[in-house]
Formats: structure tokens, C-alpha cells, sequence
């Protein structure tokens, strides 16, 4: 927003101190060659005495937020297998908290929480997964049943 008076033109500018959160989305690699989608959930706000630098050293403060959230999120499950990406849930969290943290504070932001919303591997290895673990069902169920034929056999007998 902004108004021309007398051929100067004067912009107003404003930036909320609540409380914001904003969702980041990245895809990256694991270790063990798997593609995942993550989703992170930033909770931050400006800092009072901040409220300058939030205003004028980022044209774009979620722009800029999400372009380090993704970059720590991919170099974060880059260095994790599949299964350790969704064990350690808590950690990749951590870890992006406090390197955006240290990224964010001299622009006047203050990040409160990161939270891992979501670790979801592709669909094709979603659907894989899947069919081990129903493949792995059956080999049960068959053994059981012919324990219990073999039961059944033996009493007979």
C-alpha cells in the first residue's frame, strides 16, 4: 500500500508480531535411495525489539524461510535410510529448529517450534512395502495352517 503526495511517493508497510505458522514441503533422497516427501510445520513470530529487521532485510520472510527449510530438510534425510527417517522424526525436527534459528534471528525472527508433520515415501514404495508385508502374512498363515494339519494328522493316527 502506499499514496503519492506532491510527486513523493510514501509505502506503508506492516508486519504481524503474532504468533504464525507456516507449512514447508521438500522432497529429497534417503540414503538407501528412496524418495520421500516431508512435511514440516514452522512455528515462528518477530521478535518486538526486531520488528525493523523483520520489515526491511527480507522482501520475502516465507520465502526465504522456505528455502532453508528445504535445503536443511534434504541434506537431513539425504544422511538417513528410510526407516531411520521415520524413527528419528523428532531429531530431523531439532536439527532444522535450531540451524533456522540461528538463520532466522539476525532478521528479526524468532522460530518458537519445528514439527515433522508427515515422512511419506513414494507410492510406488509405499505399494511395495505393502506387498511385503502381506506376502509376509500369508507365509504365516500358511505355516499355521499346516501346523495345524499336521496336528490334526498326528492325533489321527
Amino acid at each position: 500500500a502506499g499514496c503519492d503526495i506532491l510527486g513523493s511517493c510514501i509505502t506503508l508497510s506492516s508486519i504481524s508480531q503474532r504468533v504464525q505458522e507456516q507449512r514447508i514441503a521438500a522432497c529429497s533422497k534417503t540414503k538407501d535411495a528412496v524418495w520421500v516427501n516431508i512435511k514440516v510445520a514452522v512455528v515462528y513470530t518477530v521478535r518486538q525489539e526486531n520488528a525493523e529487521a523483520a520489515l526491511y532485510r527480507l522482501a520475502d520472510v516465507e520465502a526465504q524461510m522456505n528455502m532453508y527449510v528445504g535445503d536443511l530438510l534434504r541434506s537431513s534425510i539425504a544422511a538417513l535410510t528410510l526407516q531411520q527417517a521415520f524413527q528419528r522424526e523428532d531429531s530431523i525436527a531439532a536439527g532444522v529448529q535450531s540451524r533456522l534459528r540461528t538463520e532466522m534471528q539476525p532478521h528479526g525472527i524468532e522460530i518458537l517450534r519445528v514439527l515433522v508433520i508427515e515422512v511419506m515415501p513414494d507410492k510406488v514404495v509405499v505399494d511395495a512395502m505393502n506387498r511385503v508385508k502381506k506376502e509376509y502374512y500369508l507365509r504365516q498363515a500358511a505355516y499355521v495352517r499346516a501346523e495345524a494339519f499336521k496336528s490334526v494328522s498326528v492325533k489321527e493316527a
